[in-house]
């Protein structure tokens, strides 16, 4: 649904904006496009989306971002890292080793810039992975059903 004329976006419009850059940012040059547009902010705010969609085609396109070091500072300075980590968090425990590293990552590169961006702000429901997150969450379930037997 819409929401106006002007700035409006619909669900679905910011849903395959955000898959189509999942799928472009692979590309070294249009990943570095991205961040110096200033797209980086922008896909941490959908992280941050009550939409499970939305939030799973932000985050792929922000983990390609995060493949290359522009990508990273970008995503540190936006506050994704912590909007990540309590995404990740919001998923079953079959995640919980990549919530651990997260966090952990997330705290070492922030002492190592002087920033921290963990707030209550960063906060966001939903679950993550982008193109074929359903595919990786069967894979972690049949894992963690192994793992139950």
């Amino acid at each position: 649904a819409a929401e106006g004329r002007c700035g409006a976006r619909s669900s679905a419009t910011a849903t395959h904006a955000a898959r189509g850059l999942a799928n472009l940012s692979v590309h070294l040059d249009i990943a570095a496009a991205i961040v110096a547009g200033g797209g980086v902010p922008l896909l941490v705010g959908l992280v941050g989306s009550r939409r499970a969609e939305e939030a799973e085609a932000a985050s792929a396109v922000l983990a390609n971002l995060s493949l290359h070091e522009s990508g990273r500072r970008a995503l540190l300075r936006a506050g994704g890292v912590a909007r990540l980590v309590a995404l990740v968090s919001s998923l079953p425990c079959a995640y919980a080793p990549v919530t651990a590293y997260l966090s952990s990552t997330h705290a070492s590169d922030a002492a190592s810039t002087g920033s921290s961006s963990s707030s209550s702000a960063d906060a966001a429901p939903g679950a993550g992975g982008g193109e074929g997150a359903g595919e990786r969450r069967e894979a972690a379930e049949a894992a963690e059903a192994e793992g139950d037997e």
